[in-house]
């Protein structure tokens, strides 16, 4: 099952959180979760830049994740790329019901 992360600002800075993502990437199938004003300002690119080698792809979601993008989530994971889920407002219920296995893997 993928561990799902929330991204937050401050694992931005220090560098020491990226290198923590990018380990806790090689080692787990991860979903990310952010939303959609944490994207900004050139992060998503020092996302992808951080996880490189491994690709990602960003979806856009309102508050829930409707079935057919699960399934797309499945089919990202089945092919080793990382999903994004940028959220247009709070966390969707999908994640805080055990769709996917949530766990925080970095500090605060």
């Amino acid at each position: 099952m993928p561990k799902v992360m929330h991204l937050y600002l401050g694992m931005f800075n220090p560098q020491a959180h990226l290198a923590a993502l990018t380990k806790t990437a090689a080692r787990y199938e991860l979903v990310l979760i952010s939303t959609h004003d944490l994207m900004t300002n050139g992060r998503l690119t020092v996302l992808r830049q951080a996880l490189a080698p491994r690709r990602m792809v960003a979806l856009l979601i309102d508050d829930d994740l409707p079935r057919i993008e699960r399934a797309l989530v499945d089919d990202l994971l089945n092919d080793g790329i990382i999903p994004v889920i940028v959220t247009a407002g709070a966390t969707p219920t999908t994640f805080q019901q055990g769709q996917f296995s949530c766990c925080d893997l970095l500090p605060n």
